[in-house]
């Protein structure tokens, strides 16, 4: 067991509806994760959504633990305007919890849109030396059959203001975005993954 999901609901039965009031749980990493040893290093780590209970509250500078996306992009904008240098670490939880598990196509494609649309004018916020990456920690293809995450290849994009496009090829782990945050924060490496920012 990695984690347990603790999920408030109200409402009456056979009517019930979730809170916004989700609590994780998890098994802590024996090693230090990349957002430790930032913050050993002085490197704020500012996280958004749920990710501070996901890592155990371990290297969060600041958070704001927001249950939604206009909650979470409203918080990133807000972070990016008062990070000068560190990692703001966020999740958008509507995808997965709205329209994901709950099979609804056309919710998930109206809130693609909505988060394509933010992205359009978040990314004018971004300094040249900025760096963003948007990833998914599963699928949850809210066309297929079920309630549970689907088995797909994840995206990883990375966009910066001065990187030219090109493909990152299939990587082989999470940790690859790890090493990579690492080297884009000019500390030591992580144990393991290669990072694809010098590729750039």
């Amino acid at each position: 067991v990695g984690r347990v999901i603790a999920r408030p609901f109200v409402g009456t039965l056979g009517n019930f509806e979730r809170t916004h009031e989700r609590k994780d749980f998890v098994f802590e990493s024996d090693e230090k994760t990349v957002m430790e040893r930032l913050v050993d290093q002085g490197i704020d780590v500012y996280c958004v959504g749920k990710i501070d209970d996901i890592l155990a509250h371990r290297g969060v500078s600041k958070t704001n633990h927001t249950g939604d996306n206009l909650s979470s992009q409203q918080a990133v904008v807000d972070f990016t305007e008062k990070l000068e240098h560190g990692l703001i670490f966020a999740n958008f939880i509507d995808f997965d919890m709205l329209y994901g598990h709950r099979r609804d196509p056309e919710g998930y494609a109206q809130c693609l849109e909505q988060t394509d649309a933010w992205l359009a004018a978040y990314i004018k916020q971004l300094r040249d030396d900025d760096l963003l990456i948007i990833t998914a920690d599963h699928g949850n293809d809210p066309t297929f059959s079920g309630t549970d995450h689907t088995r797909e290849y994840v995206p990883v994009l990375m966009y910066g203001p001065q990187h030219k496009a090109q493909s990152l090829g299939l990587r082989d782990g999470f940790y690859d975005i790890a090493q990579t945050v690492a080297d884009v924060l000019n500390i030591e490496p992580c144990t393991r993954g290669k990072s694809f920012f010098k590729a750039q």
